[in-house]
């Protein structure tokens, strides 16, 4: 089962399949390979992207408005964050970073739960697209870094006002 495969299910013999309830560690280690995994991916893809993806990108970025619902956020930065993995030229590490995505998404959106997190998110991809638009290497990796660490702080903070327990499932 390919769900189950990817973490986002356990199977119990016998009583079924249930959604995978998120601990502590989990978020850790999920957030911890994503800076590893995406900046090196970043690193990768870094002199592939082109000035018109990273103009088109900020235009978007630009045309958010607080009012917009989350799922404009959403998109905006999943765009950004699939233009540095399908540039970087390895398809064994896209495809690492697709599989962990889905564990990312269980979670990305209860840091959303903070309503100022989707507007700071904005701002640091427009930080990004900026450094990346001055071929700043050294500068978008410490960007996108932090704005995992970021996305991280505010998903643990939510998970802790939830229950500040081991686990979180669906609640």
């Amino acid at each position: 089962m390919a769900l189950e495969s990817e973490g986002l299910v356990r199977r119990y013999p016998g009583r079924g399949c249930f959604v995978a309830e998120v601990t502590v560690q989990d978020i850790h280690e999920i957030f911890a390979l994503r800076i590893l995994l995406e900046v090196e991916a970043l690193r990768k893809s870094f002199s592939l992207i082109s000035d018109q993806e990273l103009e088109d990108l900020e235009r978007a970025l630009d045309a958010l408005k607080p009012e917009d619902p989350e799922n404009a956020y959403y998109a905006t930065d999943r765009r950004l964050h699939e233009l540095i993995v399908n540039n970087c030229g390895n398809a064994r590490l896209t495809m690492i970073l697709r599989t962990l995505n889905g564990q990312i998404e269980q979670i990305r959106r209860v840091a959303s739960r903070q309503p100022q997190r989707l507007r700071a998110s904005r701002r640091e991809h427009l930080d990004i697209v900026a450094a990346l638009r001055a071929r700043d290497l050294e500068r978008t990796c410490q960007l996108l870094t932090e704005h995992i660490q970021n996305v991280r702080n505010a998903t643990m903070s939510v998970f802790l006002l939830m229950g500040g327990q081991e686990t979180w499932g669906n609640r």
